[in-house]
């Protein structure tokens, strides 16, 4: 990383990164703009890639589902789960929400799931019933805001005074251009928080849920659905999604701001986590708590018949390391002309295919845009890539030939006692020609709790005391 996470934290150890608040709802600046900040200090923002420019039918489609999928009529439901359909599959011809939907169906009564579309696009029909949209919210806030001439002299100057403070204090020092961005955003979100407060409040007081789950809840982007759950009482939540590690800046705090009172109000009472490793590479100012990954055993279950293939390599692309696994997997295709090469396409790569796409030109590699990762790590003989969360879950399938890219992601994120390290496409063809490989044992229960639902069950009953059956 261009800039260690500890250092950036300490800015998080002077309190006055937590005094500077919007007049509207007296709500604090920091959780707003936390992760893009660090983000753009850690360099990652600059793997983020445009979205698509959408068509018109496409757009209107979009409107109309969310009239008629709006959560209007739904009254008394004691579980509330926010998520987005980027994580939906296609399992049996319904699509199915891999992070939360194991869980809507554990108590399908007492479960209302409110889904943001992917890319304004819905998959439908989905495999939970109790699905509904609530992007209008959203759309009608902002469109309500832009009847907002000015903002008002008092969260003007809380928000000029929030940035010189972070010129002056801040570890790096990041050029006007991205000041003025965090800025421009920052007068966004104060003319349009009232409007969203008046949804979102009537959302929760016709629901009346006992607790909230969010997805990417300690990103900050939702930290005002959790400030106004938890004023009324309503414990809020997140389900761990993907790694986490310890220079992960969502889920890593500063003392100070892990300690503040203030601040836990933006933030969820607990992570729900996939086993106890997980647990110790966190620094939130809520608690842990192991569930499990119930998509990942489920899938065991499913593919634990299939018979791997010889000479086959799976290449595990990340949205952060596109063009560096382009290059190896050319360099494979080119050296193992006999070898069959699958690469596997992340979520956030779909708008740069037009990079991946000449790999088609190779006759040995075959690229997938989606499909069930597991699927591909039990059929496949080599597993190569960096940190997904996929180098953890190839441990089940008892893959030895595990190659892991090193950097300083691999570094930060991925245990040494996990895989074989390589630099580049030349390395990984002398490792796996050599047939070096780690034989080390693992203990897969460490890092995934197998037993998911009597843990979710657990959590809702004993932790929470909601009794439901």
């Amino acid at each position: 990383m261009n800039n260690d996470i500890e250092t950036l934290l300490r800015i998080e150890n002077n309190p006055d990164i937590i005094s500077y608040r919007f007049n509207a709802d007296d709500f604090l600046i920091w959780p707003l703009v936390r992760y893009r900040i660090f983000s753009q200090a850690m360099d990652y923002n600059q793997y983020l890639s445009k979205r698509s420019t959408v068509k018109k039918y496409r757009l209107v489609k979009y409107i109309v589902n969310n009239f008629l999928n709006y959560p209007g009529f739904v009254r008394n439901k004691k579980i509330l789960i926010f998520g987005t359909g980027v994580t939906n599959i296609k399992i049996n011809n319904n699509y199915f929400n891999r992070i939360h939907d194991y869980y809507n169906l554990v108590f399908p009564d007492d479960t209302v799931f409110l889904e943001s579309s992917d890319n304004f696009e819905y998959r439908k029909p989905r495999a939970f019933k109790n699905t509904y949209y609530y992007d209008y919210m959203k759309i009608m806030s902002v469109l309500k805001s832009k009847l907002v001439t000015h903002v008002d002299e008092k969260t003007t100057k809380a928000i000029d005074n929030f940035i010189e403070f972070l010129n002056k204090n801040f570890a790096m020092g990041f050029d006007q251009t991205f000041y003025e961005m965090i800025k421009n955003s920052l007068i966004k979100e104060a003319t349009r928080l009232s409007y969203m407060k008046s949804y979102f409040l009537k959302l929760l007081d016709r629901i009346q849920p006992k607790i909230v789950f969010l997805e990417d809840a300690h990103y900050g982007g939702q930290s005002y659905i959790i400030k106004w759950a938890k004023e009324r009482g309503i414990v809020t939540a997140e389900f761990q999604h993907g790694t986490v590690s310890k220079s992960d800046p969502a889920y890593n705090y500063g003392e100070g701001v892990r300690n503040s009172k203030e601040y836990k109000k933006y933030v969820p009472d607990y992570l729900l986590t996939y086993g106890e490793y997980w647990n110790s590479q966190v620094r939130i100012p809520g608690k842990t708590y192991v569930v499990g990954n119930p998509h990942f055993y489920e899938s065991i279950k499913r593919y634990e018949n299939i018979k791997e293939e010889k000479d086959t390599i799976l290449i595990i692309s990340q949205w952060t390391l596109t063009k560096e696994f382009i290059e190896i997997t050319e360099y494979l295709a080119k050296h193992f002309k006999n070898k069959k090469i699958i690469f596997k396409m992340h979520p956030g790569e779909m708008d740069n295919f037009c990079m991946i796409e000449p790999l088609e030109n190779f006759p040995n590699v075959q690229i997938k845009k989606d499909g069930d990762i597991y699927e591909l790590l039990a059929k496949c003989e080599n597993v190569v890539g960096c940190y997904s969360t996929a180098i953890f879950e190839a441990l089940a399938f008892d893959k030895k030939k595990i190659y892991v890219l090193e950097n300083s992601f691999s570094r930060d994120e991925i245990p040494e006692d996990i895989g074989v390290r390589f630099k580049n496409g030349e390395e990984l063809v002398e490792l796996m020609e050599a047939g070096i490989t780690n034989e080390k044992y693992l203990d897969v229960q460490h890092y995934f709790n197998s037993k998911w639902k009597e843990n979710y069950i657990s959590f809702i009953n004993d932790e929470l005391k909601l009794s439901i059956r």
